[in-house]
């Protein structure tokens, strides 16, 4: 998969992530879908994405805890 063209989108409502996903891959993206913020992080260490769409409430936290893994992570 090529990172550069990577996004991981963290959306629990299955409607809404299908529309992103659609739209996204319309434009030429390569995106995954997670749907709690565990998933996301996984998917963000193993893909290296250039974005990461959140919503900002999951089943499993919220999507700060997202932006907080992803950014240690990536200051490592």
């Amino acid at each position: 998969m090529s990172p550069e063209r990577t996004i991981v989108v963290a959306e629990a409502d299955e409607v809404d992530a299908a529309a992103l996903l659609g739209l996204l891959g319309d434009a030429g993206f390569l995106p995954s879908h997670a749907r709690g913020v565990a998933e996301a992080l996984e998917l963000a260490a193993r893909r290296s994405p250039v974005a990461v769409l959140h919503e900002l409430t999951l089943p499993d936290g919220d999507g700060l805890d997202i932006c907080r893994g992803v950014r240690a992570r990536t200051a490592e």
